[in-house]
């Protein structure tokens, strides 16, 4: 059997994947197993065993297409698109799988070939459903349950999914040699800090992130390591000015892979609702998540070692459209750096040395959950 995986971007929804990949890997390990992909998420791939092939999309997704510089280009996409086909009807796969969910998937979904398609029931955005053969519903409400919906209507077993993505060898080294040079001790707790989030109301203010970091130090004599891509760098800058003391600071200085070697490294993780969010997870780091707008039923950690801290209101989620906060992001700012603080103590003592990516959702216990008054 041929497989064609389709999800091509982002960082967290890419991760969120390599579950149900490894489902159809370890119950067809005879299968030719190929992923598609665009070029800004496929270094993540380095990290996910069993790809027998990696496709990288040739076109430029909406996030990265500029209208004025790729409009000139439309004949030269245009043939790259054409050559790309060819290649995909050339490996004459026996079923293609889209987890993306968009039209550009689809398209190239029904382009490949495949005889059997297959895509999502709850996917009815962009026309996806009308390039597809057959469509599932998905396991339960997480993305990592969605999409491996696919993957046990093609026989596969999904009752053991959990993140097996293993640090590349050059981000492992990486990470050794930045703990070298900082000099830091394998007693030392290092704690991440992540202050960005592709969309404004996932993120929690700077100085509520300085103040909690500033309790972990004081407690527990923790090194804080900033942690974001480039567009965060200025959101790290005004964290750090809220710190007692000049803290860690690789933000938009390190490739995923590097990234995923210092978390690999960390004791815990501060995050909201983002890509690094689901790194961590993957590597077996601890985190504590801030959930406001979003719902960490659909998109919270995958782990048991992890807690998310939100807000009791009746208005989430509400994803991207804070209404009722008339744009305040009310549910974010009424989280303490009390309640984060312990809540990193907690996790890591939990852990206490033993980091491994689980089968379920560890904030699905009460235990794992907590809730603020508004």
């Amino acid at each position: 059997m041929r497989i064609l995986l389709l999800r091509t971007s982002s960082i967290g929804d890419v991760l969120m994947t390599t579950p149900a990949f490894d489902a159809l890997r370890r119950s067809f390990p005879a299968a030719h197993i190929a992923w598609m992909i665009d070029q800004e998420s496929r270094e993540i791939l380095d990290g996910v065993e069993g790809v027998d092939e990696v496709l990288v999309n040739p076109l430029p997704n909406g996030r990265h297409f500029k209208f004025r510089r790729d409009f000139r280009r439309t004949p030269q996409l245009w043939r790259e698109a054409r050559r790309f086909r060819h290649e995909l009807l050339a490996r004459k796969f026996d079923v293609a799988i889209d987890l993306q969910g968009l039209f550009r998937t689809a398209i190239w979904c029904k382009l490949s070939g495949a005889p059997m398609r297959i895509g999502l029931s709850d996917n009815k955005k962009e026309m996806n459903e009308r390039f597809v053969t057959h469509r599932v519903d998905p396991l339960g409400p997480h993305t990592v349950e969605r999409l491996a919906a696919p993957a046990k209507f093609l026989g596969a077993d999904v009752s053991d999914l959990k993140f097996r993505y293993r640090v590349p060898e050059a981000g492992r080294e990486y990470a050794d040699s930045f703990f070298t040079q900082y000099a830091i001790r394998n007693t030392e707790k290092v704690i991440a800090v992540n202050p960005g989030a592709s969309w404004r109301i996932n993120r929690w203010p700077p100085d509520k992130l300085g103040e909690a970091a500033n309790l972990l130090r004081q407690k527990l004599a923790a090194r804080i390591l900033l942690i974001g891509g480039r567009d965060d760098m200025d959101l790290a800058d005004e964290v750090a000015s809220h710190l007692d003391s000049p803290p860690l600071n690789v933000t938009g200085r390190t490739t995923l892979t590097q990234l995923a070697g210092l978390l690999e490294r960390c004791a815990v993780l501060i995050t909201g609702d983002t890509g690094p969010m689901h790194l961590a997870t993957a590597v077996g780091t601890p985190v504590v998540a801030l959930f406001g707008p979003s719902d960490a039923r659909v998109s919270g950690p995958y782990s048991k070692n992890s807690v998310v801290i939100e807000t009791a209101l009746p208005c989430r989620p509400c994803w991207r459209k804070p209404v009722a906060c008339e744009g305040r992001i009310d549910c974010m700012t009424a989280l303490t750096p009390e309640q984060v603080a312990q809540a990193c103590d907690g996790v890591m003592r939990k852990s206490n040395g033993h980091r491994e990516p689980s089968t379920s959702m560890g904030w699905l216990d009460d235990k794992s959950t907590i809730l603020t008054d508004s």
